[in-house]
């Protein structure tokens, strides 16, 4: 210890002598890297350019001793740098952290219950949660909420419809919050909600189970003969309205006279 660029370092049971790292040094270092890696653009760098980039900058510091793997795990921690294999290549790029308010765009790759579409977004690496979107959706939407690896975005915008999507027989879908897959054919809310119940049982059971599917209903409209409706405001300190909540809100309601799924004696135009 009596040396300044040399420390004791415990392995296990041995110890080892290696250089002490300089840390001021290691931020200008750090900022050395960070600023080729910003100026590398979206494809980024690959790992052994950029390592001997920093050799040839700082041949003093300890980095020069580090190895393949070590000088990818010192690269790693570097704040706003990520690393990814493209085949046998590492590649570094930049990434900006991911704030609330921030719009991005991005495909929905599946669907949870209850309602939660997954989007992936590889340059932030974190899966955005967000409602009332589908599998094959193309959408644009703000982050709400962000932790550790994944957050919760709201949908602004569908920019381009899924491939199984269709026009909802309800003129009050999307407005009303009671229905959330009338934009689907039958067969495709079937297989999605099966998909949804299976992926909660295969969790919920410890063992082998025997999982028959999900039976159709004989009936695909009019089958309800039950509605529980809200009086309240159309919107905040607006008439007063009978019907649904509006999708999204606690308060606001929405008339639903030409409700699909309610029997036609318990529609809104019929009380």
């Amino acid at each position: 210890e009596e040396f300044e660029k040399i420390e004791l370092v415990k392995k296990g049971n041995f110890v080892a002598v290696a250089l002490r790292e300089d840390r001021r040094q290691k931020e200008d270092v750090d900022k050395y890297l960070l600023q080729i890696v910003k100026a590398s653009g979206a494809s980024g760098i690959e790992l052994s350019t950029l390592g001997n980039r920093a050799y040839e900058k700082f041949k003093d510091f300890k980095i020069n001793d580090y190895g393949y793997s070590q000088f990818n795990k010192y690269i790693k921690s570097i704040d706003h740098i990520q690393v990814k294999r493209a085949g046998t290549i590492l590649i570094a790029k930049y990434i900006e952290h991911m704030k609330k308010g921030q719009v991005y765009e991005g495909v929905i790759e599946s669907v949870d219950f209850p309602n939660k579409g997954k989007i992936r977004l590889t340059e932030e690496d974190k899966i955005v949660v967000v409602k009332n979107g589908l599998v094959g959706q193309k959408v644009r939407f703000s982050v709400n909420k962000i932790r550790k690896e994944k957050a919760e975005g709201r949908i602004l915008e569908v920019l381009e419809k899924a491939p199984t999507e269709i026009p909802s027989s309800c003129p009050h879908f999307g407005e009303c919050g009671g229905c959330t897959y009338q934009n689907l054919p039958y067969e495709e809310q079937l297989r999605l909600k099966e998909q949804q119940v299976k992926a909660m049982m295969d969790e919920a059971v410890e063992g082998d189970y025997v999982w028959e599917g999900v039976c159709p209903s004989p009936v695909v409209f009019a089958y309800r003969n039950k509605m529980e409706f809200s009086f309240g405001d159309e919107y905040k300190d607006g008439p007063l309205a009978l019907g649904m909540h509006k999708r999204g809100s606690f308060h606001d309601i929405v008339n639903v006279e030409h409700c699909q799924i309610v029997d036609e004696d318990y529609r809104m135009n019929e009380i």
